[in-house]
């Protein structure tokens, strides 16, 4: 894959009585692959409020989101395992628990496509069941 990649990101998130919650991103980023490990650094935009920017490790099965700017987290993803993260934002912070329940990853030449499902708890309480499907692809 070359190194000027687009990342799309959608995100689904179900809550219990509410309706589903999606979310939608596409950004330019640069792509490089070391050690087993596919590595892509993209920026988000918040419309005037500000600017994140994030880095995404996918190794096999564990898929790793690193966001720092108006919103700051570290969130890490392996099937079958719960992981803890602080998840920052202007609004104030949130303790999340991340259970991920499946982590497919598909590998072409000038394509990477992920999905994770998992649940994900907020301080302690059930938030969500969601998905999150990510595509990089060569510009």
């Amino acid at each position: 894959m070359k190194r000027d990649v687009w990342v799309r990101i959608k995100g689904n998130q179900s809550m219990q009585q509410t309706a589903e919650d999606e979310t939608q991103i596409t950004a330019g980023g640069s792509y490089f692959y070391r050690d087993g490990t596919h590595y892509v650094k993209y920026e988000e935009t918040h419309g005037a409020d500000g600017v994140t920017d994030s880095l995404l490790k996918v190794r096999g099965d564990c898929v790793e989101v690193i966001k720092r700017g108006l919103v700051n987290t570290q969130m890490r993803f392996e099937k079958g395992k719960k992981n803890t993260a602080v998840y920052e934002t202007p609004f104030g912070r949130l303790l999340l628990e991340i259970s991920a329940t499946e982590i497919a990853v598909t590998e072409r030449e000038e394509k990477l496509s992920v999905r994770v499902n998992y649940i994900i708890n907020a301080n302690g309480q059930y938030l969500a069941d969601s998905v999150i499907n990510i595509q990089i692809f060569s510009r």
